[in-house]
């Protein structure tokens, strides 16, 4: 935001931000400028007040003014600002100042303060994290056990299922948290690099590991409700968050094991949901959640089907689209303008 707020500050300033070095000096800038652009936009206006008044003149020039400027002018501006802020972005100083804190390794004076004999903290954290860690894996055993007896126990239906699966993922949720942040809380500073943190790490891997185990009750009931129901775009969701939720995990074992800092985990855990977003968006999961549907659920929504975009045509070839309304879905697209087309429904083939 900050980046787009100073856009018309450092726009105007073209010698700090054009690129130079040998063949882009000034001058070189000077002459675009005055020997081409100019005359250009002198040219071009003539011929439009010229084409516009004789049309004779007009015949003697493939020439179509038939644009709306103001969309022109509006995408040309828009694209100059995003290009521009993209490329040329501005980073305050005092975010580089902050750079150094940011890092994945820590700085040698955690490891110094860590063999320091007189660091006598150092060893309360250590015992109080394995005292901590100790009792929550018994906890966790415990509770996996008895909701794993309670999750398989009876066989449920409808909303009881449906709400069921739906309070196993917020437990999940804040479950999963609440595990990465004992993690972060133990495993923040000089205590990476204690010659006598053996034990603690061991408890934290186990509890890592347990709370993958309750990652995967989650997994098994979803699968239960998908064989029940079939397969939804919000269950796909639950699917995605699982892995994520247990790569999140992956990452704090990897934290614990290299002696990485909290800021190595925030780092790696944005990368892995920005990546997920970007190939998520190329996926069909129209596509998916139909052919799944098709071929092993129980009684096929057609209704829920219909409702979903880009399946169009695999519903027109299992004959649960009628061939009216699958040319007029084309038709119908067809007449949108193009920045407003989507391509999917221009290639439906009948």
């Amino acid at each position: 935001m900050l980046n787009f707020a100073s856009f018309l500050f450092r726009a105007p300033f073209l010698h700090k931000w054009l690129p130079s070095g040998p063949g882009l000096s000034a001058d070189v800038y000077k002459k675009i400028l005055y020997y081409f652009l100019v005359p250009a936009a002198l040219i071009a206006s003539f011929l439009l007040v010229y084409t516009s008044s004789s049309d004779l003149f007009q015949s003697f020039f493939f020439i179509n003014w038939n644009v709306n400027f103001f969309q022109l002018s509006f995408l040309t501006i828009m694209g100059f600002f995003l290009m521009f802020s993209f490329m040329h972005y501005w980073v305050p100083d005092l975010l580089l100042k902050q750079d150094k804190y940011l890092q994945d390794a820590f700085p040698p004076s955690y490891s110094n303060a860590a063999t320091d004999p007189e660091a006598t903290d150092i060893q309360f954290y250590q015992k109080s994290g394995q005292i901590s860690l100790i009792a929550l894996n018994l906890l966790v055993i415990f509770f996996i056990v008895t909701y794993s007896i309670e999750q398989f126990r009876g066989n449920p239906s409808g909303n009881s299922l449906s709400q069921s699966l739906h309070e196993r993922v917020y437990l999940l949720i804040f479950s999963i948290a609440m595990a990465i942040s004992v993690i972060m809380l133990f495993f923040k500073g000089a205590l990476n690099f204690s010659k006598n943190s053996g034990p603690l790490k061991t408890y934290a891997f186990i509890w890592i590991v347990l709370n993958m185990l309750l990652a995967g009750t989650v997994v098994l009931k979803n699968n239960q409700y998908v064989d029940s129901y079939g397969l939804t775009l919000k269950r796909i969701g639950v699917y995605l968050f699982l892995f994520l939720a247990v790569l999140g995990l992956v990452y704090t074992a990897l934290k614990i094991r290299r002696q990485k800092t909290n800021i190595y985990l925030l780092n790696r855990m944005a990368w892995v949901i920005y990546g997920t977003l970007i190939i998520g968006a190329v996926v069909n999961w129209s596509w998916i959640v139909t052919r799944y549907n098709l071929n092993h659920a129980a009684s096929f929504d057609k209704d829920y089907a219909i409702s979903l975009p880009y399946n169009k045509q695999l519903l027109y070839n299992k004959g649960f689209l009628p061939n009216t309304d699958f040319m007029r879905l084309k038709s119908d697209e067809l007449r949108q303008p193009f920045l407003s087309q989507h391509l999917y429904y221009l290639f439906l083939k009948p």
